[in-house]
């Protein structure tokens, strides 16, 4: 027959019956079950306020301070080529090219677009910027073995959107390029979207992705572009 024993609880004093196991009381304190569930309860709200909000994380890691502001009223904000072509956008393989020239809405558009996708709707991405990228991409090729290149393409290449504004705004290098066949390559196979904002035209594009003095080099950066106009629905700011 279990043994009971009166003692009191050590949070709220009340008292409470506890068990005596095998003749041995063996605990030195004890709480009742109200103190007990309300001890867990602070443990969990402590757990639930660690978890940053998506939209909290959005504007704190993800998005830009310049264009946090963006909205339906904001004055650069594109709201026809917005809500006609770029808001319909639903996940599948096939991503975005937003091009034209500087100041149209291009880089609020995509980021309005992609406060969507990550707030609501909850899908993991990597935004990338000109120069950091490059220089990103640059370092990660240092070295004999390509173990970083290697890591840093396959994290770009699984994530389930990747955003690249003002794509080759900087200077590229053999090595760049070569990065982003590989990538873009990896992405359409994988049938992962990719978002582009661009002021390029396609000439400068090849331009940018090859050896203009290598024909195989020019031929190589022409069936690039071909592919990534299959694989994006191109918006014109104009």
């Amino acid at each position: 027959m279990e043994e009971l024993k009166q003692v009191n609880c050590s949070v709220c004093g009340m008292e409470i019956t506890v068990p005596i196991i095998d003749g041995v009381f063996g605990i030195d304190t004890w709480s009742c079950d109200r103190c007990v569930s309300e001890y867990e309860q602070r443990i969990e709200d402590k757990r639930k306020a660690l978890i940053v909000p998506r939209h909290v994380r959005w504007a704190e890691s993800k998005c830009p301070k310049q264009y946090q502001d963006t909205s339906f009223e904001h004055p650069k904000f594109p709201n026809g080529i917005f809500l006609e072509k770029i808001n319909p956008w639903r996940y599948s393989n096939v991503g975005l090219l937003l091009a034209g020239g500087t100041g149209k809405g291009k880089t609020r558009s995509m980021f309005k677009l992609l406060e969507r996708l990550y707030v609501d709707e909850h899908f993991d991405m990597e935004i990338k910027y000109p120069e950091e990228f490059e220089w990103e991409i640059v370092d990660a090729c240092k070295g004999e073995d390509g173990d970083r290149a290697s890591r840093l393409l396959t994290r770009l290449s699984d994530v389930p959107i990747l955003a690249i504004d003002d794509f080759l705004a900087a200077k590229t290098t053999e090595r760049v390029r070569g990065f982003f066949f590989g990538l873009f390559d990896k992405r359409i196979r994988s049938h992962r979207p990719t978002f582009i904002t661009t002021q390029l035209t396609s000439k400068e594009v090849v331009s940018k992705m090859s050896d203009r003095s290598d024909p195989a080099s020019v031929k190589t950066a022409e069936a690039f572009l071909r592919r990534l106009k299959e694989n994006t629905k191109i918006v014109n700011f104009k």
